[in-house]
This record gives structure tokens, C-alpha cells and sequence, in this order.
């Protein structure tokens, strides 16, 4: 997709879930929308239960540590 260079892309797995979201497309307030399995297959991107981590590494795939908690809470 017109990125100067190719982006580690990660989507949450909850993003599957809507028929449509809203992504950047490069331009303060420029949007594109389109479904998340064509923003995907777009931009190579992997799909995961994207988290946090209280220590401050990246927290994407965590192995149940107590100091990580997902975006939405539910960890």
C-alpha cells in the first residue's frame, strides 16, 4: 500500500470482527476504510491478541505474566 517502506503491520484479532474499519491513509485527517481482511492481505500484516507490557516490552503474543494486560482489559 504507497509505504515508503515495507511496515511491520499487526492487527488486533478483534479487528476481524467488524465488516469495515478505518485506517490512516498518510495525511492528517485523510482516512481510508475498507475490511480488515483486505487491509491485511494489503500489508502483509499478522494477526494477534495485541498487548501491553508493565515492564515495557513489546507485549504482542505475552505468556501470561501478571504485568501484561491486553488493550481491551481482558488479559
Amino acid at each position: 500500500m504507497g509505504q515508503k517502506k515495507p511496515l511491520v503491520t499487526v492487527l488486533h484479532l478483534s479487528a476481524m470482527s467488524y465488516s469495515t474499519i478505518f485506517v490512516s491513509a498518510g495525511r492528517r485527517g485523510l482516512e481510508l476504510e475498507l475490511s480488515p481482511r483486505d487491509l491485511a492481505d494489503l500489508t502483509g500484516a499478522s494477526l494477534a491478541e495485541i498487548c501491553q507490557s508493565g515492564v515495557g516490552g513489546n507485549g504482542v503474543f505475552p505468556t501470561g505474566a501478571e504485568e501484561y494486560s491486553c488493550i481491551d482489559g481482558s488479559f
